[in-house]
């Protein structure tokens, strides 16, 4: 009897949603599907100043190169389980937009406990070993072993369930055990957009260069989370208010707005004064303020200075009266970031009204 003989796909399922997951599929090992158009990815320079892609390229590559002894991948989605934020507080252009994902606490911990849950099922039901669990921190790539398993791609190089859209996050297990034997044979899904290209089309940053391409160096998320200094002009034009991610190829996808299905076990949820804060709130936030408010969440990553740097950006933006005297005292700010990026922002409005007929 083989060790996963009391396991099946049916019965991982069904653990998997009492975890709190929304789909699962299990896989064998072997070479990451999709591998090539990753190097090429990284080749080509569009995953930007993310070093980290670059140095795991070889590990990403294979899960048995960065767990040795890997013989299956389990990869489960659970999606987010958010409404849409009220209209006259998502629109008040004295207010920033903090990407959905981040609308709570940090879903590493949350998914780090919920595969914490499925793995103890699986390991006492039959003798596996869980040699990894993994998100998107770690050097596995997560979504083409997703759509390996029957699950979406899309355009925008999100992960699209039917029901769910693309409001959802992604995360597993590498094992020591080949897949049960009741495994169905894996099969990439259909393409889920058609001739729908809505996406490419409202990217901010005209990030989405080709479907299924993302150029890093134009997206706004790459820009307001992970890049540490001065945002470029040519960046900061097109960031509106967004002043942590954007979700703005995903609010348009048809397959997102028509979605159906609830969460299995939603963890977000929409918080005015912390999802969209006023700018103003923003750029006089002292550390003490920005960790009572945003402590476990995905914010704390990037950090109050960025954060702000962001607000400096969106404040310029907004054609508030209140503007000109807010990035004035922000150009003053013993924050180098923040000071740096407002006076980038006044010399750019300085300029347009000097060139003003």
């Amino acid at each position: 009897m083989s060790s996963t003989a009391r396991h099946s796909m049916k019965a991982v399922t069904h653990a998997a949603q009492a975890a709190g997951f929304d789909w699962a599929a299990w896989l064998p090992a072997g070479p990451s599907p999709h591998v090539d158009f990753f190097r090429d990815w990284v080749r080509d320079g569009l995953s930007g100043g993310m070093t980290w892609l670059t140095r795991s390229v070889a590990a990403r590559s294979d899960p048995r190169l960065f767990r040795p002894g890997t013989q299956s991948v389990l990869i489960a989605a659970a999606a987010y389980g958010t409404d849409d934020p009220p209209d006259a507080v998502w629109n008040d252009p004295a207010r920033g937009r903090v990407a959905r994902f981040a609308w709570g606490e940090d879903y590493h911990r949350i998914f780090d406990k919920r595969l914490r849950a499925l793995a103890a099922h699986l390991e006492s039901a039959a003798p596996v070993r869980i040699l990894a669990r993994f998100t998107d921190s770690r050097p596995v790539l997560e979504r083409a072993w997703a759509e390996a398993g029957g699950a979406g791609i899309g355009k925008n190089t999100q992960c699209l369930l039917p029901g769910c859209g693309s409001y959802l996050l992604l995360g597993g297990l590498l094992l020591d055990s080949p897949c049960p034997d009741s495994t169905p044979a894996a099969t990439a899904a259909p393409d889920p957009c058609g001739d729908c290209a809505d996406c490419l089309r409202a990217c901010p940053g005209a990030a989405l260069v080709a479907p299924r391409r993302l150029d890093s160096r134009r997206c706004l998320s790459y820009w307001t989370i992970e890049h540490p200094g001065l945002i470029p002009p040519e960046i900061s034009a097109r960031m509106g208010r967004w002043i942590f991610g954007c979700d703005a190829c995903q609010e348009i996808c048809p397959l997102v707005r028509n979605r159906t299905r609830t969460a299995q076990a939603p963890f977000l949820r929409f918080e005015p004064e912390r999802d969209a804060p006023r700018l103003d709130a923003v750029l006089r936030m002292t550390p003490q303020d920005f960790l009572s408010r945003y402590v476990g969440c995905p914010l704390e990553r990037t950090g109050l200075s960025r954060f702000r740097r962001n607000a400096v950006v969106a404040m310029a933006r907004s054609g508030l009266p209140e503007a000109g005297e807010a990035l004035q005292r922000a150009e003053r700010d013993p924050d180098v970031l923040v000071a740096g990026q407002a006076a980038l922002e006044l010399g750019r409005i300085l300029r347009s009204q000097m060139a003003a007929p």
